[in-house]
């Protein structure tokens, strides 16, 4: 014998193999982790996007609700052409409405209605749809319709609400006031 022990032999004889093996399983938990902790932060994004939608939602829909009290209580003269205060004219065959433009919401030619959350804005504007033809308005509209032989006005209700996040949401209805 050499005077070497069968222990320091064996040490001589690794290739750190072992080392290798732990540090790609270290490498593969850390990936693992950081996908897991990529899909939460996403979860998260997505339900704070879903909360704002539903705000923007119901302001809205409380605005639509105002636009239609208060055609129903005022019943509101409606200008030659465009809108101003809240209340718009007929728009012309062929033509996009004045409140589809980007800007038209940003300006006084919306009303603002009170919304139930504080970080959302809701407007609405109301746009005159003419008078029904029959007198339950049930088969058809026609703008241009004489007043004789009818009994309603009808008017298109539109709520915008915005969170503060951008979130958008538009409502429309229909709405019949009789004369």
């Amino acid at each position: 014998m050499s005077g070497k022990t069968s222990i320091e032999t064996g040490a001589r004889k690794q290739s750190g193999a072992a080392l290798l093996v732990v540090l790609m399983l270290l490498l593969i938990v850390t990936l693992l982790g950081l996908a897991s902790m990529r899909g939460g932060l996403l979860q998260e994004r997505m339900a704070g996007a879903t909360i704002q939608r539903g705000k923007a939602f119901q302001a809205a829909e409380s605005a639509l609700r105002q636009g239609e009290a208060f055609v129903n209580n005022k019943k509101p003269a409606i200008p030659s052409t465009g809108c101003a205060a809240g209340v718009c004219a007929e728009t012309a065959a062929g033509s996009a409405p004045a409140w589809t433009v980007s800007t038209f919401w940003g300006t006084d030619k919306a009303k603002t209605a009170t919304s139930p959350a504080t970080d959302v804005s809701a407007k609405f504007v109301v746009e005159s749809y003419g008078l029904s033809v029959d007198k339950n308005a049930v088969s058809s509209l026609d703008p241009r319709a004489s007043s004789s032989g009818t009994d309603a006005e009808v008017y298109r209700v539109v709520a915008r609400g915005e969170s503060a996040s951008g979130s958008e949401v538009l409502l429309q209805s229909i709405y019949r006031v009789k004369r």
